[in-house]
């Protein structure tokens, strides 16, 4: 028995028994780091896809946080460690981007190939519709 823990006495017996402890030595939940970088890494995966020029490096991106998502997907598995859902969502879009960018890179997309530079387009269209949005415009 240390000195800092307090004691109770039983009525049964009359002897020092030690207190219950109201506060447990809980473990903090932790996010995986593997589920974050996974939901970074898909995120900018679909980001360069959708510019179309850099469809085919989107690609392998979205591979990558498709594998980093298993991964964090994996971890998350331990009742302290969070980050499951982070890792479903990075999953699913690293996959779509993975499908699209291949698609694209490939010419099966008639309408979005590495050729469409959307950059572009969306400046031109706010350039367009709100020219307070765009510098020098």
């Amino acid at each position: 028995m240390t000195v800092l823990t307090p004691t109770v006495s039983t009525p049964d017996t009359g002897t020092p028994a030690p207190a219950l402890s109201t506060s447990r030595a809980a473990v903090r939940p932790r996010t995986s780091l593997m589920s974050t970088l996974s939901l970074l890494a898909a995120a900018g995966s679909a980001f360069l896809v959708l510019t179309g020029v850099l469809a085919a490096p989107g690609a392998a991106l979205g591979l990558v946080a498709a594998l980093l998502a298993l991964g964090g997907i994996t971890a998350s598995r331990q009742h302290h460690i969070a980050g499951g859902g982070i890792a479903g969502v990075a999953l699913v879009l690293g996959v779509a981007a993975l499908g699209i960018g291949v698609l694209a890179a490939s010419g099966d997309l008639a309408w979005f190939d590495t050729g469409t530079n959307n950059v572009t387009r969306l400046h031109d269209w706010l350039d367009a519709h709100a020219s307070w949005a765009t510098p020098g415009g």
